[in-house]
């Protein structure tokens, strides 16, 4: 409940955050991070990137700003995040937030694009430790 509330006061200042949840599987720790995702990316997180341990669950929720997405054409519209651990698509009329969850194993990167165009909006790399 604590990281829930947490998560939703850095959507509203629309900020990105991680929160660290206490009593993780035994495998690992569990993480968990929120990232605004739009026509410009990821909230600035791409350039930083992020780290998680070995083992470690991972929770990642991506709010969509909707009032920055470009809705495109007949071909497709919103915005699609693709990795090697999960893909999402966002368009029009989907709910404002989709959330992923996976076991921390190797580095990956995030990238978010258009899908009518496939231009690249933004990136986040995950490092594995």
């Amino acid at each position: 409940m604590k990281a829930y509330f947490l998560a939703l006061i850095l959507l509203s200042a629309g900020c990105v955050g991680t929160i660290d949840d206490e009593g993780g599987a035994a495998s690992g720790g569990r993480k968990s991070f929120v990232f605004v995702s739009d026509d410009a990316g990821f909230d600035g997180q791409a350039a930083a990137g992020i780290s998680v341990a070995k083992g470690d669950r991972v929770n990642m929720t991506f709010s969509f700003n909707t009032s920055n997405i470009y809705y495109g054409d007949s071909r497709g519209a919103g915005i699609d995040i693709k990795s090697k651990e999960f893909n999402l698509t966002y368009r029009t009329g989907d709910p404002p937030e989709k959330s992923v969850e996976f076991t921390a194993a190797d580095n990956f990167t995030i990238i978010s694009y258009w899908p009518s165009s496939g231009i690249i909006k933004g990136k986040i790399n995950v490092i594995v430790e």
